[in-house]
């Protein structure tokens, strides 16, 4: 572990510029390590650290119990940021005390033989392995784990107990839904081949028949069975409202979760748990650079409009605070990330991909300036930007020094940059206007 945490300064520093080979050599030796009680949490940590990274480029992992035990419910994990309990999420603070309660749980030997079911799992795909080993593994869990929710039950005092050992409440309630994930690992392998790759866009009518079936099924299993599988799907659809359409003609079975009366009153709690993370999300400064800020603030304005007209006013109104509050937040936040420094980034640095980050963040940023309020502050800055690159052709191709063949070819780049990145922030009929002022300024 001494090689870990001396590397995880320079992945902090460098985390999209390092090797490939590097970064899934680092993430092989963090997961076969995360199993040792002394060097676990620095593990964890140091996953956490990279997991955007991960998440882009998906390598192979080493196949452990603990991830194989996850992978259920692994669409639904998220950033612990805050101590509040959020409904369709697992916080991954909760995995290592939920795993040390299934431990401690285990007749002597299990894990053992779950760690030989990885290291045997056939199979050259992660996935196909990890539901091969999985399916020695998640019945044995379910089993386990329920015995423990089934006694906190009936047991108020072993309830208190088991709250102490997790750590509080609100990871209690969601070792209660752990616990339902876990017991529905044969719901989430359907799924999970019926709605890959996630996310998925509008839903074929064939998806919907098939998950559909899921839930017909699942009545037989008890009431919580259809909970669940909502549960599982929303995570992989891309635009989340997609739920509504899969359970029509089936919005009022009873779910048996405490709060929802029916399966689509769950829904409706899940799809405002969903927003809420979104606004948790910009509150705690989540979105670090300037695209994720305004792909976040596109995908939370649109979700909370559409919030709005599923539900209804009497549901929408308990959102409405929250919404507010992160509305304020995200005006801030993409004036501080986009804005702000804009003619800089763009101009001074034209030829590097920041640049064309940036141009590509100010034009998503059109699509969110009117609810944010900030569309004369957009305007101002994109303007300025197009005057700026326009000017700075010719004044840059004047420095080029050489024969005449060579300063055409100065020019020629420097229009070829300045209508690129007008092109990535307003779009290819300003940048063909742009394009056509500087063959005009400039000759052909």
């Amino acid at each position: 572990m001494t090689d870990i945490v001396a590397e995880l300064s320079e992945i902090s520093d460098k985390l999209f510029t390092l090797q490939r080979e590097k970064v899934e050599r680092l993430t092989r030796l963090l997961e076969s390590s995360r199993d040792q009680a002394a060097a676990a949490k620095v593990a964890d940590a140091a996953l956490t650290l990279i997991r955007p990274r991960l998440q882009i480029e998906r390598p192979d992992r080493v196949l452990t119990p603990l991830r194989v035990f996850c992978w259920p419910f692994e669409q639904l994990l998220a950033e612990s940021r805050t101590q509040q309990r959020i409904l369709g999420r697992i916080g991954r603070a909760s995995i290592r005390p939920v795993w040390s309660l299934l431990v401690a749980s285990l007749p002597g030997g299990t894990e053992a033989e779950w760690r030989q079911a990885c290291a045997t799992a056939p199979g050259t795909q992660e996935r196909d392995r990890t539901v091969a080993a999985g399916a020695t593994i998640w019945p044995a869990a379910a089993e386990a784990l329920g015995a423990v929710r089934d006694r906190c039950r009936a047991d108020r005092a072993e309830r208190v107990s088991v709250v102490q050992r997790l750590g509080s409440e609100a990871l209690y309630e969601e070792f209660e839904d752990i616990v339902g994930l876990i017991g529905a690992w044969a719901d989430a392998v359907a799924i999970d081949e019926l709605l890959s790759p996630a996310p998925v866009g509008k839903l074929a009518d064939a998806q919907i028949a098939l998950v559909g079936a899921r839930l017909d099924a699942a009545v037989e299993r008890g009431w919580p069975a259809l909970a669940h599988i909502v549960m599982l799907v929303l995570p992989r659809l891309e635009q989340s409202y997609e739920l509504l359409r899969l359970l029509q003609g089936r919005e009022n079975r009873p779910c048996g979760v405490a709060g929802s009366s029916t399966l689509m009153a769950f829904a409706h709690r899940l799809l405002a748990g969903s927003l809420e993370r979104m606004a948790e999300d910009i509150a705690t400064g989540a979105a670090a650079t300037d695209r994720a800020v305004t792909r976040l603030g596109r995908r939370f304005l649109d979700e909370a409009r559409r919030f709005d007209s599923a539900v209804g006013p009497a549901a929408a109104q308990g959102m409405k605070a929250i919404v507010a509050a992160a509305r304020g937040r995200l005006r801030d936040m993409v004036d501080a990330a986009v804005l702000q420094d804009a003619m800089a980034v763009v101009v001074a640095e034209q030829a590097s991909p920041g640049a064309e980050q940036r141009a590509k963040a100010l034009r998503t940023c059109r699509q969110i300036s009117d609810d944010l309020g900030l569309t004369q502050t957009l305007e101002a800055a994109t303007g300025q930007i197009r005057t700026a690159l326009l000017d700075g052709v010719g004044r840059r191709a004047a420095t080029v020094e050489g024969s005449a063949e060579q300063r055409r070819e100065a020019v020629v780049a420097e229009i070829g940059h300045a209508t690129r990145l007008i092109e990535l922030m307003s779009g290819p009929e300003d940048a063909y206007a742009v394009y056509r002022e500087l063959n005009r300024r400039y000759g052909n």
